[in-house]
């Protein structure tokens, strides 16, 4: 019998396009300063509509792939 996911397991596909600063702590496990010293420092590219801060699921993933290479892979 398989064991059901746990409910407030995080799944990357069912992400928008588009994260806000909620959803890019939650993909990446960080607190909200660390979420935009990234964004702040360009290390993750996103845009601003009003003093919101929109970023491109695209670009968490860029980040989370050039660390994994920095890192010397998984």
């Amino acid at each position: 019998m398989n064991q059901s996911k746990n409910n407030t397991e995080l799944h990357f596909d069912a992400l928008p396009d588009i994260l806000t600063v909620q959803q890019t702590r939650a993909v990446l496990g960080i607190g909200r300063t660390a979420v935009y010293r990234l964004l702040e420092s360009g290390k993750i590219r996103c845009f601003q509509i009003g003093n919101a801060y929109k970023i491109p699921k695209a670009s968490v993933l860029e980040f989370i792939q050039a660390s994994c290479d920095r890192k010397g892979g998984v």
